[in-house]
């Protein structure tokens, strides 16, 4: 009978203990499903986050060199007006010969010229004219300024179609030099029928495979599961804008096919489709390894149960948790740090200063206490790049943010806002400093050792100053303000600053 017992009592012990075995099992078996499908979406969405952001990025900087083109053309139009008209009051008998021998001379080989008297052309440098009268062909033009000088209508204005062509190659060596984590890059097709079918787009710019660029593409073609990617992204753009969508493709430089995630947004004055995508092969690796983890810890507990019971489970779970826990957030910054980090300067980039500018304007909404907005840009630029080529420009951009680090104090920023263009954000910088502040951030520039592979360079920087004011909407009213006095600092002969309407050197 005692052994009965005994043999029941075992039994029983054994019964209960492959009972919380198999619950264990179970249990944990769901709970690993679960916390692996949440990473997957919650990887899935930080990097939706980084395409995104990547794409946008370039959308930026299309409209930013629109803008500087248009105000770089502007200035000089008016420069080469301002001389006709001195030209005219001089002598008016030599005034046509004088425009085509000395007053043009140097005028941006973009800008088209044309002299009326009397309702006939007297003189044009477009070769390909076929403007009448430009009030009937605005649309023609991106920007224009036309001056009646004695008995002649001079109009002078760069054609859209050139603007969009140099715009166009600029976008193509920014895309080019750019670097992307995760293997990711930027490419662009050009669409010639929004109703799709064969030839419905042509491939303009595509880094890694640059010998497709100028193929048509088909909204027929599948990939290598079938599906048909152009015509989903297509559809996706038609509705929204912008789409993500997956496919499989050829990862680079391999035959291995994986799923790949992409982000496509249409730039519609160029029928531009912007698109950048990264492989998933990584989350289903990241998502293999948490399962691995799991099984391994959890023959582990079962082989520590007999011993250890529920108290044991609950410390290894415990364990487990933590260490997953940790291992999520760790790689989450990491993934977090590169979207607020310019790939050139290494500092921040226009996306984290646009958060701290929306923070510290709801900031100022509660207290009325505004941080000083800096608008800085790097005086002459593009004489670097087209003299020592983009390279040395790159260098020079980076000892830019070197010598303002320099100067600045310890809780101001300084961001990248779009090529040579930066932003720096003085928080708890009263008005009555901003003459001395900025004056030292112009000598910092000014005196900096720009010595670049053995080519030492003369380096200004203009600036634009600006606040938040009690009727501002949003922060980028500041930033629109420190936008137009860095123009005004410019146009008064730069390496200076511009603040409230008054010019200061």
């Amino acid at each position: 009978m005692r052994r009965k017992y005994q043999i029941v009592i075992l039994g029983g012990i054994l019964f209960l203990a492959l009972l919380i075995i198999f619950l264990l099992d179970y249990s944990y078996k769901k709970t690993s499903e679960v916390f692996t499908d949440q990473t997957e979406i919650t990887v899935y969405d930080i990097k939706k986050e980084y395409l995104k952001e990547s794409v946008l990025n370039v959308v930026g900087e299309i409209k930013v060199l629109e803008d500087e083109q248009k105000s770089s053309f502007l200035q000089s139009i008016y420069e080469r007006m301002t001389l006709l008209e001195n030209s005219y009051d001089r002598n008016a008998e030599t005034f046509l010969i004088e425009l085509d021998e000395s007053l043009l001379n140097g005028l941006n080989s973009k800008v088209s010229v044309y002299v009326e008297e009397e309702d006939e052309m007297v003189f044009t440098n477009d070769n390909n004219n076929d403007v009448v009268n430009i009030a009937d062909n605005e649309e023609a033009f991106s920007v224009y300024e036309d001056r009646k000088i004695g008995p002649y209508s001079i109009v002078m204005g760069v054609k859209t179609e050139d603007m969009v062509k140099k715009i166009k190659g600029s976008i193509r060596a920014i895309i080019y030099q750019a670097e992307y984590s995760q293997s990711a890059y930027i490419w662009v097709n050009e669409v010639l029928d929004y109703r799709g079918g064969e030839n419905y787009a042509l491939r303009r710019i595509h880094p890694y495979l640059a010998y497709t660029e100028g193929d048509y593409l088909s909204t027929y073609t599948k990939d290598l599961m079938g599906n048909t990617p152009y015509q989903t992204e297509l559809d996706g753009l038609m509705e929204n804008g912008e789409v993500f969508y997956t496919h499989y493709f050829e990862e680079l430089n391999s035959a291995n096919i994986s799923k790949k995630l992409s982000y496509a947004y249409l730039y519609e004055p160029f029928d531009w489709i912007i698109a950048m995508g990264v492989h998933t092969n990584e989350i289903d690796v990241y998502a293999d390894e948490t399962e691995k983890k799991s099984m391994n810890l959890l023959t582990s507990m079962k082989q520590g149960v007999l011993y250890f019971l529920l108290s044991s489970v609950i410390v290894l779970l415990a364990i487990f948790y933590i260490v997953e826990k940790r291992y999520y957030i760790n790689f989450r910054n990491r993934t977090r740090k590169e979207l607020y980090t310019d790939p050139l300067t290494k500092g921040w980039n226009r996306r984290a200063g646009q958060e701290d500018l929306e923070e510290w304007f709801e900031n100022y909404k509660g207290t009325g206490i505004s941080p000083i907005v800096y608008m800085i840009d790097i005086d002459n630029f593009k004489h670097v790049n087209d003299t020592y080529g983009h390279d040395i420009g790159d260098q020079v951009i980076c000892e830019t943010v070197k010598a303002l680090n320099h100067v600045i104090r310890n809780t101001d920023r300084v961001y990248r806002w779009g090529g040579e263009e930066f932003l720096l954000v003085c928080d708890g910088l009263h008005v009555d400093m901003i003459d001395t502040f900025t004056t030292v951030l112009l000598n910092a520039v000014r005196k900096h050792d720009f010595i670049v592979e053995a080519v030492k360079l003369k380096i200004t920087v203009s600036i634009g100053v600006s606040h938040f004011k009690a009727d501002d909407i949003t922060y980028h009213d500041a930033v629109k303000r420190a936008d137009i006095a860095l123009y005004k600092a410019k146009a008064e002969g730069r390496n200076q600053y511009h603040y409230d309407e008054q010019s200061h050197k």
